[in-house]
C-alpha cells in the first residue's frame, strides 16, 4: 500500500499535475513512512506558494533522510530548493541550488531542462549580489488598465519621473522592457546574453536591467529584475505593433493578491484573505489553473498576455479520435517574440471551461497537435483573455493559492 502511494504520488509530480499530487497527499501522506511525508510535503509546498515552508521542510529532509532517498528522489529535492530560493528571489543561494544541479545531477536530468539550468545560471550569476524584490503596500489601490491595438491588457508602470504602458502578463516567466526605453530610464543593462524561446519558436537573445523602484498605482516593486530585448524583438512591422515591455507573473504574484475588473482596472488590497481553494499552483515561476473540461480536471497555463485561449498537444492526445472526427483544420499566424510563425491547428467550435466553479464557454479554441516549445508542455491548454474578461471580477491569491471568478 505505502510502496503504490509513492509510486502515485510519484508519477502525479513527473506529470507535473500538482493539483493531483496536493489531493493525493491530503488523503494519504499520512499513511507514508516519514521520509515520504517529508518527501512530498516539500513538493507540494513548493508548487503551492509555501517556499518559505518548504525550504524548511527541505533543510529538515535532507538533514534526517539525505542517505535513505534515491539520486532521483535528491534532485527533485534540490530543484525544489532551488525553485524555492528563485521564487523568493534569494538569486545568492538559488545559484548554489542551480549549480549543485548542474555538477552533480546531469546524468538524471534530459537535455533541454539541462541546458534551461545552464541558461538559467547566466542571470543567476549576474544578479547574485542583488537585493531581494520586495513590495510596499501603503493602501488598497486602484490601476486603470487598457487595451492596444491588438487588444491586449496594458498597465501603466511609473518607474523614476516616466510612466509607460506595458503589458499585464501572467504567462511571461520575468517582466521585460525594450531597450531603448531602459536606456532612457537610465538603467544599466547587465550583459548575460540569455536565451528565450517565444511561441514562434524563434531563440531571442536579452540582457538584465534591475530598477531601484517601480509603481502600479501607490503600489512599489523594489529591486524588479527586467529582461531586456533588443527594440526589433518586441516589434511586429508587418502590424504596425510594438510593446514596450510588460509586467509579469514574478512582479504580479509578490503582490499576495489581485483582483482584476473585466479588462478595465486592477485592484491590489493590502490584506490579502484566506480563500483555501487550493486551484493555483506555480511550475517553474509560471502560474497553472486547474481547469475543469467535460469531468476532467486538467492544469493549464494562464495568461493575461494571451487574447484567446488555446488547447495543448496532451488535450489532443487524450481526445484525437473525436476531434479528428468532429473538427476542421485551419492555418494561422501568431506574432510573439522576435516575429511570427504559421500554426496549423483544429477548431473546436464551442466548449465549457469552468475554474473555481464558475464557467463559461469559449468559442473557435485551436487545439494543437504537435507541441509548442522545444521542451514539450505538460499542461492541457493555456487560459486567454476570451475566458476571463467573460466575467466581472478574477480573483488571484498566491497567498492562499486560489483562483476564482465572479
Amino acid at each position: 500500500m505505502q510502496n503504490d502511494l509513492v509510486v502515485a504520488l510519484t508519477e502525479s509530480y513527473s506529470n507535473e499535475n500538482y493539483f493531483e499530487l496536493r489531493e493525493q497527499y491530503q488523503a494519504s501522506g499520512h499513511l507514508l513512512p516519514k521520509v515520504y511525508r517529508s518527501y512530498f510535503k516539500a513538493l507540494s509546498e513548493n508548487a503551492f506558494y509555501a517556499h518559505e515552508a518548504s525550504s524548511v521542510t527541505v533543510g529538515q529532509l535532507l538533514n534526517k533522510y539525505q542517505d535513505v532517498l534515491t539520486g532521483e528522489e535528491l534532485k527533485n529535492v534540490y530543484k525544489t530548493s532551488y525553485m524555492n530560493f528563485s521564487n523568493l528571489y534569494d538569486y545568492s543561494h538559488a545559484l548554489e541550488a542551480c549549480s549543485l544541479l548542474i555538477a552533480d545531477y546531469q546524468h538524471l536530468i534530459d537535455t533541454p531542462a539541462y541546458e534551461h539550468l545552464l541558461n538559467e545560471r547566466k542571470i543567476l550569476k549576474a544578479l547574485a549580489d542583488t537585493p531581494p524584490q520586495e513590495v510596499i503596500k501603503p493602501a488598497d489601490c486602484g490601476v486603470r488598465l487598457k487595451k492596444d491595438k491588438m487588444g491586449l491588457v496594458n498597465i501603466p508602470v511609473s518607474i523614476g519621473d516616466t510612466t509607460i504602458d506595458m503589458l499585464f502578463d501572467t504567462g511571461s516567466s520575468f517582466s521585460f522592457i525594450k531597450r531603448s526605453i531602459a536606456a532612457q530610464l537610465g538603467a544599466e543593462i547587465i550583459d548575460v546574453d540569455f536565451e528565450v524561446e517565444g511561441i514562434t519558436g524563434n531563440v531571442v537573445v536579452c540582457d538584465l536591467a534591475v530598477t531601484d523602484e517601480l509603481f502600479l498605482g501607490s503600489i512599489g516593486v523594489k529591486h524588479t529584475v527586467f529582461w531586456v530585448f533588443d527594440d526589433s524583438d518586441l516589434t511586429l512591422p508587418e502590424y504596425d505593433y510594438s510593446v514596450n515591455g510588460a509586467i509579469a507573473f514574478p512582479v504580479l504574484k509578490s503582490l499576495g493578491e489581485f483582483h482584476v475588473i473585466r479588462n478595465d482596472s486592477v485592484y491590489i488590497p493590502v490584506h490579502t484573505k484566506d480563500y483555501n481553494i487550493f486551484n493555483l499552483a506555480i511550475d517553474d515561476l509560471d502560474p497553472v489553473v486547474a481547469v475543469v473540461v467535460e469531468q476532467d480536471t486538467l492544469p493549464w497555463y494562464f495568461d493575461t498576455g494571451a487574447a484567446f485561449s488555446s488547447f495543448y498537444k496532451l488535450y489532443y492526445d487524450m481526445h484525437s479520435e473525436k476531434i479528428d472526427s468532429t473538427c476542421k483544420m485551419h492555418t494561422y499566424n501568431i506574432g510573439g517574440l522576435g516575429g511570427t510563425r504559421e500554426f496549423t491547428s483544429y477548431i473546436i467550435d464551442s466548449i465549457y471551461l469552468e475554474i473555481g466553479g464558475s464557467g463559461v464557454y469559449i468559442h473557435d479554441t485551436e487545439v494543437h497537435t504537435a507541441s509548442i516549445y522545444k521542451d514539450p508542455e505538460k499542461v492541457y491548454g493555456n487560459l486567454g483573455q476570451d475566458f476571463i474578461f467573460q466575467f466581472d471580477k478574477m480573483v488571484i491569491s498566491t497567498h492562499s493559492a486560489s483562483m476564482f471568478f465572479e
